[in-house]
């Protein structure tokens, strides 16, 4: 009964515990990422404020009523040259009375601040899309980043279980020769002195695997301890050759902020032209109707009116000065520009350069991991034969542990590479 219910608890276990493949890891990150879910809202509050403005182009309704009480009525008295007929009392405004209008309004010619201010709405709008784009590719590298440092951990956590693990099999080895006084009593301090070493800095990787661990499941979005994945190892990446040059021209291309910066120039100088509609004259033309009680013995209570209108107004130096400030604003706009192509050829730069200390790298170190294995192999059995001292295997086994550790390292950081090459260029070169 009780080995039912152990395997019960295991399959259960096992069963919460789901494989998340480096592609997944994305493809979560993507939908539950609270940047991109911020960006996402930025776009769509920039689209909102795009029909705004739209909305500007059609005609305005107006609608107004009000109700006014006098102390007093107000009257004109009216006196006549005969003294024999006596003055005429007229009034002027009613105590009580009630005044309505609604109206159409349209303006004609507003100096181009709404045509102005269209456009430059719908380039920032453009703007937003093209910075939340930048924003993903940018998660997507170090969701892939952050995948690849757990592997690389959950590499180096294993490598460094195997040399305790070694270092175990050898501290009874030192024991049994200890016994048959064929090794001094020294070797076994000095092989503890290792295994404790070994042993402390298992814990050590333990403690950074969980930390990134945290760190990936930030990314995706996710609560760190909602759930537990089982990562899964990535294949061997190759990608086609490039040259430099071609990176750059890909760059260029291809990468999002620097489409963003230029629409963002486009945006601020169609903003400046806006705003030079302050010192330009208005025209408008309204229609409606109007009721009013005021003076029912005058005017008649309702009529409908059509009226055109025009206006102009100059603050000072206020709009001059605003135009500039936002000329200015359009110039830094286009050096930021230039300062990141520049910025991108640097990164495109450094990680092609990466990749290839990385590609030569994780040869080298596939070789010397071979190599490291055939030299503890052989000080293994030279030790048994009491042909090797202590320290000589000790050091063999850390030549190794060593070796593997490169090995990995190199690997992983080859992967690593191609994934920050690609950002670089802001496409798949696989």
């Amino acid at each position: 009964m009780k080995k039912v219910v152990i395997l019960f608890i295991l399959f259960s276990f096992a069963g919460s515990i789901q494989a998340l493949t480096i592609d997944e890891a994305v493809k979560k990150g993507l939908a539950n990422n609270f940047g991109l879910k911020s960006q996402s809202s930025v776009i769509k509050s920039s689209n909102y404020s795009l029909k705004a403005s739209k909305a500007d182009r059609m005609p305005s309704l107006i609608l107004e009523g009000s109700y006014t009480k006098n102390d007093r009525a107000k009257k004109t008295q009216i006196s006549l040259p005969s003294p024999a007929i006596p003055d005429i009392s007229m009034t002027q405004v009613e105590q009580e009375y009630t005044e309505a209008m609604a109206a159409l309004k349209y303006d004609l010619y507003t100096g181009g601040a709404v045509t102005h201010d269209i456009k430059s709405k719908k380039l920032n709008y453009k703007y937003e899309k093209l910075i939340f784009d930048e924003k993903k590719q940018e998660l997507v590298y170090n969701i892939r980043a952050a995948f690849i440092n757990i592997l690389k951990l959950k590499s180096l956590l294993n490598s460094a279980k195997q040399e305790v693990s070694a270092l175990q099999s050898h501290m009874q080895d030192v024991i049994d020769l200890a016994k048959e006084g064929l090794v001094p009593e020294l070797d076994k301090l000095h092989t503890k002195v290792k295994l404790r070493m070994a042993q402390q800095r298992v814990t050590a990787l333990e403690g950074n695997l969980k930390s990134a661990k945290s760190q990936l499941y930030s990314l995706m979005g996710m609560n760190p301890s909602a759930k537990e994945y089982t990562i899964e190892k990535i294949d061997s990446i190759k990608i086609r050759r490039l040259k430099l040059e071609e990176l750059f021209d890909c760059a260029e291309k291809n990468r999002p902020i620097l489409k963003a910066l230029r629409l963002k120039y486009r945006s601020v100088l169609q903003k400046a032209q806006a705003a030079e509609s302050g010192y330009k004259p208005k025209v408008y033309v309204m229609g409606g109707y109007k009721y009013s009680d005021m003076n029912e013995n005058v005017e008649p209570q309702d009529n409908a009116f059509i009226q055109a209108g025009g206006s102009f107004r100059l603050d000072w130096t206020k709009d001059f000065n605003m135009v500039n400030s936002l000329k200015q604003k359009a110039y830094s706009v286009a050096d930021t520009r230039l300062n990141t192509i520049l910025q991108i050829k640097t990164e495109v730069r450094n990680a092609f350069e990466d990749m290839k200390s990385a590609l030569e790298n994780k040869k080298v170190a596939k070789t010397a991991l071979k190599e490291a294995e055939e030299y503890y192999r052989i000080m293994k059995l030279k030790y048994k034969n009491t042909l090797a001292t202590n320290t000589d295997l000790l050091d063999a086994e850390a030549m190794l542990t060593k070796a593997r550790e490169d090995y990995t390292i190199a690997f992983y950081n080859y992967a690593e590479s191609i994934y920050a090459l690609e950002k670089a260029v802001g496409k798949p070169l696989r």
